[in-house]
């Protein structure tokens, strides 16, 4: 009976990405092989999906900080078969261990071998030695056009190869050639596979087409595939596994002719399958990089598939289960261009699988088929210890565990690898207990609903000062449609919407009255300057509750603290400086943008200042003609570009991006540095310059006296002023500086001085 948790199965095997020599390796002549760790230790990796899931916890690497919550379970695997061929690894992996390797021909195949071959295909062959498969076609690739006879040659592993210019043997003709070859040193000698290069080009510039087809030998025994197949429970083979299985326990198949080829299949089955195996081989590591001792491509190769990895993470299914593992190593950093005697990474990752689950060092490969037999209820295999029970999430009772405690859970299960994780945040300014019921971001977000300055946004200037109409935005508003869109992001990429809807309620609470007029007169006023992201970091940290600040998470004070833009800065790009280090902080920062360029062009329109048909014809073809479209044109392609770069950082598209940036250009000419949207504002800035006077004048009628003692005169005017709404302002500079009849004095501002 297959495991009540899980419905699919996706296995995917990195084709010799090989974490460190194995203790037998010396009997290999692979000593120092270290496929990961020796790349690693050359060129820096970026491939934070793959660490978020645990790869560096397997064991250190170089330039890698290692996760401190795994979002996957982790270990590694030895190969108990003799070998290192794929053939081998891949059996291995579906519970056959061999008990003597394939034999190898290190001298070339026997010479009557040969000529029964030649007879067999009626002419002559070039090479019969040991050779890489790129140097024997740069060596052999001129004198095979001019001949005519194909190419055989062999290598460490167990494998005849017969390369051919498909110009010279046509493809049918050289896969018959191949399928001759089979019965021979296959089916005669127990050779592993006959391989089929075909190759194109001119000699010097040779290169291997995607019309490789592989003929191995059909395994020693039954395998998890055929189980399964027998079972009824489908098996779906993409790249080389149908030719590795020899066809058998394959349900369907598909070949592919690059790794970007093997994860558009992949994206398809993630739609498509309804359940099963899905079993993938990616064979671009070893044959384009590993044998080539390219240590830079095989690095870059590695990035691709983490971007991929990352675009599919979110689109995994609560039953369903990946596998990330690899065959056998080929470190391009050595002498050697053969496979390379190594243990392999295993990556499980998935709802039902416990975060950091710590799977250890596994004998045998064969581990993996015994485990993926448990699950699907076909077992057990002569070969392999499953490791299920060490990594599925055990099921508790509320009564077990605290509300606060499941939830977190449930962050762990259900969000992106790259999200942020309430159990991992760096922590508060203070220590203070966990709440019994809310993790810490949504208690964040509770917080800053609740303070003072986020109630006294109600009644802060957006962009026209205060407006007469019900509809026109206040930075209460704009604040909320901030929160709005930045969440639906956070929703579908599947990060943590809690975190980001704190830092887009918690991003503008240091905003002056008047808007950004205000701001401008406290730069002027304020020595050091006035910035609103810094006010709004001082609120959070010191000014609410009396002092005592809200003690907010370390996350959302830094994207509050990186949320501004100014006037030229984009929100997604290359200023790593001002980019939020968390994927929640990023999107409150783009969608800030978002917001308010959409909905100050509705007020413009409302207000006069604009017409519909004044806006630029450019960016409008891009975004859209009405303020919905807009929206949605770029929370779309902030989710598309986002899943398609890898989920590692918000991203948008330059079209859409620097449409958005002109459409920002255009409001700063047509509205926010209007003659007539600005005209109020100068009057502002009158009020807001006699306060400051004032209010120094009389620091003990208005201050705080705690600042004042603490930090000085200036700082305490200055978070006396930011605080005020425009009300407030207004009112107190009418009673300040206004002459009023005396009659209209009592109880209205008592002691005023005057």
């Amino acid at each position: 009976m297959a495991h009540p948790l899980f419905r699919r199965v996706f296995v995917l095997v990195l084709d010799s990405v090989g974490i460190g020599e194995l203790p037998d390796a010396a009997a290999y002549r692979d000593e120092g092989s270290d496929t990961l760790g020796n790349i690693a230790f050359a060129i820096p990796l970026h491939i934070p999906h793959l660490n978020a899931l645990g790869l560096s916890r397997i064991r250190p690497l170089d330039h890698l900080e290692p996760a401190a919550e795994p979002a996957g379970a982790f270990g590694r695997m030895a190969e108990a078969s003799p070998g290192k061929d794929s053939v081998t690894g891949h059996w291995e992996l579906m519970g056959i261990v061999l008990n003597r390797p394939f034999p190898t021909f290190p001298q070339g195949f026997p010479d009557e071998t040969i000529r029964a071959f030649e007879q067999r295909i009626g002419r002559r062959t070039l090479g019969n030695t040991v050779a890489s498969g790129t140097q024997i076609l740069n060596d052999l690739g001129p004198e095979h056009m001019r001949t005519g006879f194909p190419i055989v040659y062999t290598s460490a592993d167990s494998v005849f190869q017969i390369a051919a210019h498909e110009s010279v043997i046509p493809v049918p003709e050289l896969y018959r050639m191949c399928e001759i070859a089979y019965t021979m040193v296959g089916e005669g000698l127990g050779v592993a596979r006959v391989i089929a290069r075909p190759f194109v080009g001119e000699p010097g510039h040779f290169s291997r087409t995607s019309n490789r087809h592989d003929y191995a030998l059909p395994p020693t025994g039954l395998t998890l595939l055929d189980r399964l197949t027998a079972a009824g429970i489908p098996v779906l083979a993409i790249g080389k596994i149908r030719d590795l299985f020899g066809g058998k326990g394959i349900s369907r198949s598909i070949h592919t002719g690059s790794d970007a080829e093997g994860m558009d299949a992949v994206d398809r089955a993630i739609t498509e399958a309804t359940g099963g195996l899905v079993f993938v081989n990616l064979v671009d590591f070893d044959t384009k990089y590993g044998h080539r001792n390219d240590v830079a491509g095989y690095a870059a190769n590695l990035e691709r598939f983490d971007q991929r990895l990352g675009a599919i993470l979110p689109r995994l299914q609560p039953d369903d289960l990946l596998v990330l593992t690899a065959d056998h190593g080929n470190d391009p950093s050595t002498t050697s261009t053969d496979h390379s005697r190594e243990y392999v990474p295993l990556l499980v990752y998935g709802a039902q699988v416990r975060p950091g689950a710590d799977l250890g060092v596994r004998d045998t490969f064969a581990d993996l088929g015994q485990t993926l037999a448990d699950i699907f209820g076909v077992g057990p295999l002569p070969n392999g210890r499953s490791f299920l029970g060490d990594f599925v999430a055990p099921r508790r009772s509320p009564v077990m565990a605290s509300i606060r405690e499941d939830l977190e859970r449930r962050e762990q299960l259900t969000l992106a690898p790259l999200a942020a994780k309430s159990v991992a945040t760096r922590g508060r300014l203070r220590p203070e207990p966990e709440d019994q019921i809310r993790p810490a971001f949504q208690r964040d977000r509770d917080r800053i609903v609740h303070c003072k300055a986020f109630r006294r946004l109600k009644h802060k200037t957006q962009v026209f000062f205060a407006p007469a109409g019900d509809h026109y935005r206040t930075r209460l508003t704009h604040t909320l449609e901030v929160s709005q869109i930045a969440r639906t992001i956070a929703k579908v990429l599947s990060l943590h919407e809690e975190l980001t809807e704190a830092i887009a309620l918690g991003h503008d609470l240091g905003h002056t009255p008047f808007g950004h007029q205000g701001e401008r007169v406290l730069n002027d006023l304020m020595p050091g300057g006035f910035e609103h992201y810094e006010q709004s970091l001082r609120i959070v940290n010191v000014l609410e509750r009396d002092g005592e600040g809200l003690n907010l998470t370390w996350e959302v004070r830094e994207g509050i603290g990186k949320h501004s833009k100014g006037k030229q800065g984009a929100p997604v790009g290359p200023d790593v400086d001002n980019r939020p280090s968390t994927l929640e902080g990023q999107i409150a920062r783009v969608a800030d943008l978002i917001a308010y360029v959409n909905h100050d062009i509705d007020d413009a329109v409302r207000a006069g200042i604009l017409k519909q048909d004044w806006l630029p014809a450019a960016p409008l073809a891009v975004l859209g003609h009405t303020h919905s479209a807009r929206i949605g044109c770029m929370v779309g392609d902030v989710v598309t570009e986002t899943l398609a770069g890898g989920l590692d950082v918000i991203r948008m598209s330059d079209p859409v991006l620097e449409a958005l940036l002109d459409l920002r250009r255009f409001m700063f000419s047509a509205v926010y540095e209007n003659d007539r949207s600005t005209a109020e504002f100068k009057k502002a800035a009158g009020i807001l310059e006699g306060l400051w006077e004032k209010v120094q004048e009389r620091p003990e009628q208005f201050l705080d006296r705690r600042t004042l003692d603490a930090e000085g005169l200036d700082a305490a005017a200055r978070d006396f002023l930011a605080g005020m709404t425009d009300r407030y302002a207004v009112a107190l500079y009418e009673h300040l500086f206004i002459p009023k009849p005396w009659i209209d004095l009592a109880g209205r501002w008592k002691d005023s001085g005057d």
